[in-house]
């Protein structure tokens, strides 16, 4: 069971990786299967998922301002497991459903999370 989970993570962290790089136009989108869209948007989500609770920080106050002591860590040790855990039930769920929903919407979605997590990253002005 371990190993299953180390795979999946590893899995996981290589799609959110490729989703990352990987800037889509609405003609390359269109074109694609909607498996592979739901793929590309679900992994969208989960970098969502895991950006958020650090989105007020930036990377020098992170690591400058925030104290680094036993209460702090283990705080944001909480914060992370239970943001690994919602993404691992949120992959699992709606791996299923979000095929169903309309190509466009998928598309319509997935350019909108691009350029969510563009503004998150800092990427767009």
């Amino acid at each position: 069971m371990k190993k299953i989970k180390v795979l999946l993570a590893m899995m996981l962290v290589s799609a959110v990786c490729y989703s990352q790089d990987s800037l889509y136009t609405k003609e390359q989108l269109e074109s694609t299967g909607k498996l592979s869209l739901t793929t590309i948007y679900l992994n969208q989500v989960n970098e969502l998922v895991k950006m958020l609770p650090n989105v007020v920080f930036t990377s020098y106050n992170l690591k400058n301002d925030v104290p680094s002591n036993r209460y702090v860590n283990s705080r944001r040790e909480r914060v992370a497991k239970g943001t690994e855990q919602y993404n691992e039930e949120f992959m699992r769920n709606y791996k299923d459903i979000v095929p169903y929903a309309d190509k466009k919407d998928l598309v319509d979605g997935i350019l909108y999370m691009q350029g969510v997590l563009n503004k998150i990253r800092g990427g767009a002005k």
